[in-house]
């Protein structure tokens, strides 16, 4: 390896890391190389959280002069965490994929949907079923057992 190659990494004026390659210092920190690399050519200041980086340790002087960015005050973006999106559901925030706004999973195949949801639903059930009369819960399972099998038509 060659010499130089080493990245200091700084989070608001403190030392945070080193890293031996510029990749190595992106993934460290959850940015783009590209970004590492504007900000070692100083073409921007920082990252959004304000992670600086540099070819060379810094001494106490130069640290003082680095960009702050306080992100406890500063309002997050609702809808993008990192590299991930996220939805907000009754005051929890979730993180999703960002092409689906599901925050649970489901299955590509309508039958497996199908499935996936009768587990569910009859291993949330079980309970009630063992409190309520049993009649009553021999036509609560019926009327499910009928109810998927016409979804499945």
């Amino acid at each position: 390896m060659r010499k130089g190659n080493k990245v200091y990494i700084y989070l608001n004026q403190e030392y945070w890391g080193e890293a031996d390659t510029i990749c190595k210092a992106a993934k460290k920190c959850s940015v783009s190389t590209t970004t590492v690399q504007q900000i070692l050519s100083k073409k921007i200041p920082c990252t959004k959280r304000g992670f600086y980086f540099s070819r060379k340790e810094l001494t106490d002087e130069e640290r003082c002069e680095l960009p702050v960015k306080d992100n406890h005050f500063e309002k997050q973006d609702p809808t993008h965490w990192g590299r991930g999106c996220v939805r907000e559901v009754e005051d929890q925030v979730y993180e999703v994929d960002c092409n689906s706004p599901n925050v649970t999973y489901f299955p590509k195949k309508r039958d497996d949907k199908i499935e996936e949801f009768k587990t569910f639903l009859f291993t949330k059930l079980r309970e009630r079923w063992l409190l309520i009369p049993k009649p009553l819960a021999t036509l609560e399972r019926q009327y499910i057992r009928d109810f998927l099998r016409e979804m499945e038509k």
